[in-house]
């Protein structure tokens, strides 16, 4: 039987971010009820987010200093300035509850026993400690051969070389090696960049514009992979 490799992503592939987020900022924002919504809050959060998580990958942030920056930007479009020790009194509130409430798609367990017969990898953008707990606290660390995150590295997806460094070690065709994520910026173009084939995780189901010449393959459920490698 052909082995291939897999190689997944971690947020919004296997564990619901999202979900965690939006808990997570519930316990924050009666700090700034008064003056914003909680789904405005949410958005701006969200924005913030991407913004100095980007920084922090392209090393002009520390990650604490991305954490303090986060609140304390996001907090400012409320009318309320923090200074460092308040914003990390309430980043400390928000990432226990951020941290209580990761959590598995539903398909990720079953998924994973349909294709274990394979070598099974990840490759994450983050901070390796934090991603490194989530694989732990959510109990799948027992599928992964190798989990390479872009902490350990200092290199984060698209970039080809953090794929190079997984998969340097297995003997394999590229077709043979696929990489699931759920981000056409990131997961596919550095699928493609590596020479591997990407699969875009679309648990939405909207359409999507971004696959005008075919150049990735798109499923709406991380089940849908052990019929693709069959």
């Amino acid at each position: 039987m052909v082995k291939y490799l897999i190689v997944f992503d971690i947020d919004g592939t296997l564990i619901n971010h999202e979900f965690a987020v939006k808990k997570a900022l519930g316990s924050i924002h009666n700090k700034i009820a008064e003056n914003i919504s909680l789904e405005t809050f949410t958005n701006i959060w969200n924005k913030k987010q991407q913004e100095y998580v980007n920084l922090y990958l392209e090393n002009k942030l520390t990650w604490e200093g991305q954490r303090l920056l986060r609140v304390k930007e996001s907090f400012k479009e409320g009318n309320i300035k923090l200074n460092d020790k308040e914003a990390k009194e309430i980043f400390l509130l928000y990432l226990k509850q951020y941290e209580n409430n990761w959590k598995l798609y539903e398909d990720v367990l079953p998924a994973l026993e349909s294709i274990k017969h394979n070598i099974l990898c990840i490759v994450s953008n983050g901070n390796s400690t934090q991603q490194r707990y989530k694989i732990k606290k959510t109990k799948i660390n027992k599928y992964f051969d190798r989990i390479i995150i872009s902490g350990d590295i200092n290199i984060s997806k698209p970039d080809n070389r953090i794929f190079e460094e997984c998969i340097k070690n297995y003997k394999l065709d590229r077709n043979l090696i696929y990489h699931v994520g759920n981000s056409y910026e990131t997961d596919v173009i550095g699928a493609l960049n590596a020479n591997i084939v990407p699969i875009l995780i679309n648990r939405s189901g909207k359409s999507n514009n971004n696959n005008n010449k075919n150049e990735f393959l798109e499923i709406n459920s991380l089940l849908e992979i052990a019929d693709i490698i069959r």
